[in-house]
């Protein structure tokens, strides 16, 4: 059983999450079982792909997001969180 459908409390099952998200967050889980990486590394490379178009002034999505910030967002399937899944994260005051 890969667990794919089976979702941990808080995490969407195969019949509540988008399409898409259920593709990518199965592959993950995939490459997290084949590879014994952590969700965090997904994590991480959200906030680096976010780190470009915050230098770029005629960037659609500037704003930024810390490790914690991405992880600590909504599950949506597998090891993917709402900001692994969405281009730009609600307004917050800085």
């Amino acid at each position: 059983m890969s667990g794919r459908g089976d979702a941990a409390p808080g995490r969407a099952t195969r019949h509540e999450a988008p399409q898409a998200a259920q593709f990518s967050g199965g592959a993950g889980l995939d490459y997290m079982a084949q590879y014994g990486i952590r969700a965090d590394t997904f994590g991480r490379i959200s906030v680096e792909v976010r780190l470009h178009p915050a230098r770029n002034p005629l960037a659609v999505f500037r704003q930024t997001l810390t490790l914690e910030e991405v992880m600590a967002s909504p599950p949506v399937f597998g090891p993917l969180t709402r900001f692994q899944c969405c281009p730009s994260p609600p307004s917050r005051e800085e």
